[in-house]
């Protein structure tokens, strides 16, 4: 019997800790054993719909939709991808900075995707990231290095300015191959993800105006005068497919897992952020992130400043854009959780900014350092940074620290004002200069360790 329910609970977190340890110990053996898997396939798994396309603003009407049909297929979602067409009508001017090049992407077909939802068979969200692009071209510097994005599966993906992607160099529709673990964090667990949890799922991925998603070869002509009078884009999306690389096991393996399923659940765990965006003004403040769970295990927090035009048209002119200098940087930076300082000192110098955003995604201690070159050049802008949260030590394990409303998460910066804008000599009316309205905010990502567990009870999501 149990003598109270703190033991209760306690006891059945040695079961669940048990049984992560055995799943883990099953899929490693499974993997190196070919006589487990009687069969591996790459599965397509269509859009609900054939086609999309923008109105004459370069909204979209409708959000991707797919549906996953997996039966009794494990699917290891760092080799999954997503692959569909995209045509931007648009119009731009000869470039030869990136090989006569008119149009491309800020970063890459990511900055498309606004969010990205995916919902378990019973209605349970097990991840929900708002601002994706912003996340993505922010981080993806760190990530990976300079010829994996031009050469390699980054450039299926966009990467490269130099390809051409648009109506202004002749292409119509051009095909994209973007992995998973691009943009779904449950896409990078190391397990690989059971029927229990996938079957039935749904991801849902809301798309950004395509005009927010380009950038004109404006961006990039210096002295030349600038046209704002320039018509919006408009886009189309076709042949949208969702394509796993899935496994089916030896029926004995099979009902083994069944079991455990039935007995304790089937535990997954995984990094995933939360998005919080806030205006800033141009002196100290004090920011606070609310936190809608009870308690998070935070890794990292995350942070990119952006200055944008309001009105969607006069997008290209802002200042997301990589050609483009900062407009507005911090100064200092400092971070408070619960009644300790990370670190105990504000961060006023960049040098020493940029090798805490390097030691941050364990770059800067030996091993796989690699980072995109792209890294150095646009780090001076001073509008990202990111503040460790992690406990772990070395870079095999991550011990994120408890956020709640009792141990909250405060930031405290000071912003100074870089540069204009615009500047209106470029423009072919400068008096037009006057009619901008630019507004300011701070994007922030908490990444925290999140657990999905599934049990014929239904779907919990631990934070």
């Amino acid at each position: 019997m149990y003598n109270s329910t703190e033991q209760k609970l306690a006891d059945e977190q040695d079961e669940a800790k048990t049984f992560v340890k055995a799943a883990n110990g099953v899929k490693y053996s499974v993997l190196a054993d070919p006589t487990l898997v009687s069969h591996r396939s790459y599965k397509n798994h269509a859009f609900q719909s054939a086609g999309h396309a923008t109105d004459t603003n370069g909204n979209w009407p409708q959000p991707l939709l797919c549906r996953l049909l997996l039966q009794s297929e494990f699917v290891n979602a760092k080799a999954s991808y997503i692959k569909f067409e995209v045509a931007v009508n648009t119009t731009g001017v000869f470039n030869p900075t990136v090989n006569g090049r008119a149009v491309r992407w800020n970063s890459s077909v990511l900055d498309l995707f606004h969010s990205v939802r995916l919902t378990a068979r019973d209605g349970t969200v097990m991840e929900y990231i708002e601002n994706l692009d912003t996340l993505a071209s922010t981080i993806v510097q760190t990530t990976y290095e300079t010829d994996y994005l031009v050469s390699g599966a980054g450039r299926l993906a966009g990467y490269s300015p130099y390809d051409p992607m648009s109506s202004a160099d002749a292409v119509n529709y051009r095909t994209y191959i973007v992995p998973l673990k691009f943009f779904l964090g449950l896409a990078s667990a190391e397990d690989l993800l059971p029927p229990q949890i996938l079957d039935g799922a749904t991801l849902e991925i809301q798309l950004n105006n395509v005009n927010t998603a380009i950038c004109r070869v404006h961006d990039d002509v210096g002295t030349s005068d600038i046209n704002i009078a320039a018509d919006s884009a408009t886009a189309a999306i076709r042949g949208c497919t969702l394509v796993t690389d899935s496994y089916l096991f030896d029926h004995k393996l099979h009902s083994l897992i069944q079991q455990e399923y039935e007995k304790s659940g089937i535990a997954i765990k995984y990094t995933s952020w939360t998005n919080t965006r806030q205006n800033v003004g141009e002196s100290a403040q004090k920011l606070a992130f609310p936190i809608c769970q009870s308690s998070t295990r935070a890794t990292k927090l995350i942070a990119k400043m952006t200055t944008t035009a309001t009105e969607t048209k006069l997008q290209s002119f802002n200042d997301q854009y990589t050609s483009r200098e900062g407009v507005y940087g911090y100064t200092s930076i400092q971070a408070h959780h619960a009644d300790r300082s990370i670190p105990d000192r504000p961060l006023t110098q960049e040098s020493e900014i940029q090798f805490q955003w390097l030691a941050a995604f364990h770059k800067a201690h030996g091993g796989c350092t690699a980072v995109a070159r792209e890294f150095t050049y646009h780090f001076p802008r001073k509008d990202a940074f990111v503040m460790s949260l992690d406990r772990a030590v070395g870079s095999k394990a991550t011990s994120g620290v408890t956020v709640s409303t009792k141990w909250p998460l405060r930031l405290e910066m000071t912003v100074t004002k870089l540069k204009p804008p615009v500047n209106p000599a470029q423009f072919l009316n400068p008096l037009l200069y006057g009619t901008f309205d630019f507004q300011r905010y701070l994007d922030t990502w908490l990444e925290h360790e999140r657990v999905v567990v599934c049990s014929p009870q239904g779907m919990r999501v631990l934070i």
